[in-house]
């Protein structure tokens, strides 16, 4: 197990966002003046706290073996090997991008001036908390729960192996046997 760094992100900010236009309103003026419709900024989401990795890894592996001879010139050999791999990792928190994207994309909402995703506009159920990108502790509790979860990852690799040979002489050339 090992701690990361708190998540960085490269947000895209439309100009009408709700949090912009509080946070930086000359920045909003400077965007409509240049027709600029959106800006794209990095943020380190200190917030969260630091990103708790674990992995584990299990492998297996059996491996049986026999030969013997077949009369005087011949040899046989058999062998048979299974292994297993099972592998899990988690990290927590880990960002979900998804809703990260939705929630940077706050509005205020025209029916009653609270600030919204705007993907609350069309899908009132959708879930999504605005997340506020502007200053250190910007972003609510709910909406950091709302970019936040945890990511896991299982896999199990299996492998099977069987062979088997006989060697021996099949003739003799003036060179030597062919075998």
């Amino acid at each position: 197990a090992f701690q990361s760094s708190p998540i960085t992100s490269t947000l895209t900010i439309q100009r009408d966002n709700a949090f912009l236009a509080v946070a930086a309103p000359s920045i909003v003026a400077r965007m409509t003046t240049l027709a600029v419709p959106r800006l794209s900024v990095n943020r380190t989401t200190r917030e969260a706290g630091v990103s708790l990795n674990v992995n584990k890894n299990i492998t297996r592996r059996y491996v049986l073996g026999l030969d013997g001879k077949l009369g005087e010139k011949w040899n046989w050999g058999a062998s048979y090997q299974q292994g297993e791999n099972y592998n899990r990792n988690y990290m927590d928190p880990n960002l979900i991008t998804g809703n990260l994207t939705l929630a940077v994309d706050a509005v205020v909402n025209p029916a009653n001036g609270n600030v919204v995703c705007r993907s609350t506009l069309t899908s009132p159920s959708n879930g999504c908390v605005a997340f506020n990108p502007f200053g250190a502790g910007s972003p609510s509790a709910a909406a950091l729960d709302y970019v936040m979860g945890r990511s896991d990852f299982a896999t199990v690799t299996k492998q099977t192996f069987a062979e088997a040979s006989i060697t021996g002489a099949l003739f003799h050339l003036p060179a030597g046997p062919v075998a």
